[in-house]
């Protein structure tokens, strides 16, 4: 338990740090809205679930997780596939599971199953079918729709793919996605109605909404929060200021506001020093699954971090991107725990598994000292 509390002595801190001051304004919020007040202790259940969900993948040797790599991404699309077919539509998205107690978002555990899929067939140049992996679950993404994640996964499946003998794939794939995009863009302003037909009327108005994102009442109300903010905490008994969706897309500006602006600059040195210390310790690894694994954590971390900071300050257009560790949400924080479990994990030559000497190179890698002088 010390070694443990020694290797990972920054990340814990920090998250400390992070999700202490997201219960703070979660526990807030109940003043913007009364439906909020049992966020507070969801929240506390989604941590509690996703530390035993840590646990289990802390438990279980990556050659398993591995070996199954395929059967948890099925399950991820079988996931994704329900609520397209039986869940209610919310705020015109159906991105959402029910169970009736709580609710669950699918598209949040594909930062954590299509990686370890991803990561084997570019390595082994099956491009085609890491394509046919890749676009599978966006395209379901796409239809509920959440423009957010589909952002991400491909941000994440270009950095995978980013490597000195892969241009040709990567300029190929670029050409393919900007013509797709540039047709999407002349039917959505040209043909209204008939992008409405092709697609659904739900990512129309998102789309819409995307575009003229700097006369959004969201914005608006963020930006008048932000400007109304002090040095220190407010009152715990009164809000000035009606900031909405206060603990999901816009809890950075609601956090300015509430928790004051010691406390913000204190939230954004716990980001940096997270994140400082994981490159760190990726750059000491030599392990190519190892390597990639970490750089998708970061890539997805460094962006969902940047853009909902930028996009509550009115920077970027309105994506449903929460901020990591901090904005309410249980599918959000149970899949970036798991996937900070999984990357912090042993894990062997997986590259040799065809040889006969795979379970000979299994062997423990030793986590490097991180930047600020621990093990």
């Amino acid at each position: 338990m010390k070694k443990f509390l020694n290797i990972y002595k920054i990340e814990i801190t920090t998250l400390s740090i992070i999700i202490s001051l997201s219960l703070l304004n979660i526990y807030k919020a109940t003043l913007l809205n009364k439906s909020y007040s049992s966020y507070f202790y969801k929240t506390i259940i989604f941590i509690f679930l996703s530390l035993v969900m840590g646990f289990i993948i802390s438990r279980l040797k990556f050659k398993y997780i591995y070996k199954f790599r395929y059967y948890l991404y099925l399950i991820n699309i079988i996931l994704l596939i329900y609520p397209l077919l039986f869940s209610k539509s919310i705020n015109h998205v159906k991105a959402w599971i029910n169970l009736g107690f709580i609710s669950f978002q699918p598209s949040e555990f594909t930062k954590f199953t299509c990686p370890l899929v991803l990561i084997d067939l570019i390595k082994k140049k099956k491009y085609v079918k890491s394509l046919i992996v890749f676009l599978i679950p966006t395209i379901l993404i796409l239809l509920e729709p959440d423009t957010g994640n589909v952002v991400i996964l491909f941000l994440m499946y270009m950095y995978l793919l980013i490597n000195k003998k892969n241009k040709k794939i990567i300029y190929l794939l670029s050409t393919i996605v900007l013509s797709l995009i540039s047709i999407i863009v002349v039917l959505f302003i040209i043909k209204e109605k008939l992008f409405i037909s092709l697609f659904n009327g739900s990512l129309y108005y998102r789309l819409k909404r995307i575009i003229d994102f700097k006369h959004n009442y969201q914005i608006t109300s963020a930006l008048i929060g932000i400007g109304n903010a002090k040095l220190f905490p407010i009152s715990l008994s009164r809000i000035i200021v009606y900031i909405p969706e206060g603990v999901t897309d816009f809890i950075f500006s609601f956090s300015i506001y509430n928790i004051g602006i010691i406390l913000t600059i204190v939230l954004l040195m716990s980001y940096l020093f997270f994140i400082f210390n994981l490159i760190y310790k990726k750059s000491k690894y030599k392990n190519y699954f190892k390597k990639k694994l970490y750089g998708s954590f970061l890539i997805i971390f460094i962006f969902q971090s940047l853009y909902n900071m930028l996009m509550n300050i009115g920077l970027v257009p309105i994506m449903g991107i929460p901020l990591p560790f901090f904005s309410y949400g249980g599918s959000n924080i149970i899949s970036y725990i798991m996937m900070l479990f999984l990357i912090n994990k042993k894990i062997s030559s997986i590259e040799d598994k065809g040889n006969n000497n795979y379970k000979n190179n299994y062997h423990k890698v030793p986590v490097g000292k991180s930047c600020f002088g621990m093990d």
